[in-house]
Order: structure tokens, then C-alpha cells, then sequence
């Protein structure tokens, strides 16, 4: 009788580090969540950097991977989403790239308020729109291409006149060109 007692009482603790593990394992899920909710940057452009490399090698699922790890370590990674966007399409999961495109369609529409020069981030907003509406995106990117012109244009015409005030002091004529 004791020998069946201890048997019992064995198996029952050999289980429970299981029943433990399984429901860590839910834990562990939840708690990967929330490691994957602190936000590394550094970590996530490594990831982008992989997946584009991935993707011009045609291996569009490890491509997919490498995008949604970046997107899980930065969410606000613009590049991610719409990189995202063009794996699934290459994948042929037209549902799934939909999704990606409108989520990189705010980050990058705040990327961009914060970075008004940056004329590849503008190329790629108008591109996240062509996959998501083809119309909308030739308009973002005339948009974002005039914009860049004008600012370029802006920082000439500032470089031209910050020279000609060093070559004509203030109470000196100006030289014509």
C-alpha cells in the first residue's frame, strides 16, 4: 500500500512541473508580449536590414519574419510595415499585405513631420499608397517629390544669399553677376 501511495504521489509531482511549464508557457507568451512591447530601435533597423536582404533574395517568408520581428521591437518603424506589405504581396497574401500597408501609412506620415527631407521616406509613403490605393499613392509621391524639390530649392536660394552677404558686407555696393 505505501509503495502504490508513493507512486501516486510521484506521478502526480512529475506532472505538475509540467502543468507548471505549460501554464509559464502562457505566461511566457504574454510576458514575450511584453518584452516585445519594449521598444529597441537598434534591434529592429537589424532586423529590417535582414529582411531586405532576404527579399532581394526572394525568400519572401524569412523576409516576412525579419519585418514582424523589427515591427515587434519598434512599432513605429514605417519601413517595417510597408516592407511587410511587399513580402505578403510577394507572397501572395493580399489580405495580409493590406494590413501592413495601412499600418505603416501613420508611422510614416510621423516619420515624415519629423523629417521633411527625407525624400526616400516620402518615395515609400507614396509606394505604401500604391499598395494600398494606386491613385492616392502617384499623388503622394508627386507631392513628396515637389516637396523635396522646394526644399532643396529653399536651401540653394538660403546658400546663394548667405554668399553674396559675405562677398558684399552690409554699406558696400553690390557687385553685379
Amino acid at each position: 500500500m505505501p509503495i502504490v501511495i508513493l507512486c501516486a504521489l510521484l506521478s502526480q509531482a512529475s506532472c505538475t512541473p509540467k502543468n507548471s511549464n505549460q501554464s509559464n508557457a502562457g505566461n511566457s507568451s504574454s510576458a514575450d508580449k511584453s518584452l516585445g512591447a519594449a521598444v529597441d530601435p537598434a534591434r529592429a533597423r537589424v532586423f529590417l536590414e535582414q529582411g531586405k536582404e532576404l527579399y532581394k533574395k526572394d525568400e519572401d517568408q524569412q523576409a516576412a519574419e525579419a519585418f514582424q520581428k523589427a515591427i515587434n521591437l519598434d512599432p513605429s518603424l514605417a519601413e517595417a510595415h510597408f516592407r511587410l506589405g511587399l513580402a505578403y504581396d510577394a507572397l501572395d497574401q493580399k489580405h495580409e499585405a493590406e494590413d501592413a500597408y495601412k499600418k505603416a501609412i501613420e508611422p510614416y506620415k510621423k516619420y515624415l513631420s519629423a523629417n521633411p527631407k527625407d525624400a526616400e521616406g516620402f518615395y515609400n509613403l507614396g509606394q505604401t499608397y500604391a499598395g494600398e490605393e494606386a491613385k492616392e499613392g502617384v499623388k503622394r509621391i508627386k507631392t513628396g517629390k515637389e516637396y523635396a524639390e522646394d526644399q532643396l530649392k529653399k536651401k540653394q536660394d538660403e546658400e546663394k544669399k548667405k554668399q553674396q552677404q559675405e562677398q558684399n558686407p552690409p554699406g558696400s555696393t553690390p557687385s553685379e553677376s
